[in-house]
């Protein structure tokens, strides 16, 4: 009776410890995600973490993260898209002469935070 119940806590503990290293390689997984959302092996990798998670949200997690992200990316660049085109369009003005040298830095530094 003894033997089987350590054999029953060492079952346990296994099981506890390799469910700590999904959480964590979960964890990982998803910091990797979020500094490069545009690395294709970086996504793949958290979803394959995630169906290694024994949670019955992880699916949705991982979707979650992984729109969060690419909504983020999206935004930045259209920021930026539009940043640039305010600028072209500035200098523009201001190589016509619509806009002289002081009105044109002014209008700059406006845009640039």
């Amino acid at each position: 009776m003894g033997l089987v119940v350590l054999v029953v806590i060492a079952i346990i503990v296994i099981l506890g410890a390799l469910q700590f290293a999904k959480e964590r390689d979960f964890s990982s997984a998803i910091e990797e995600f979020r500094r490069d959302p545009t690395n294709s092996e970086k996504k793949q990798r958290l979803i394959r973490a995630g169906r290694g998670r024994s949670e019955d949200n992880s699916a949705s997690e991982v979707l979650s993260i992984i729109t969060e992200s690419e909504d983020a990316l999206r935004a930045r660049e259209a920021k930026k898209g539009k940043f640039v085109s305010e600028l072209k369009t500035l200098s523009d003005l201001h190589d016509k002469g619509v806009l002289n040298d002081e009105e044109f830095e002014r209008a700059k530094a406006r845009l640039i935070p």
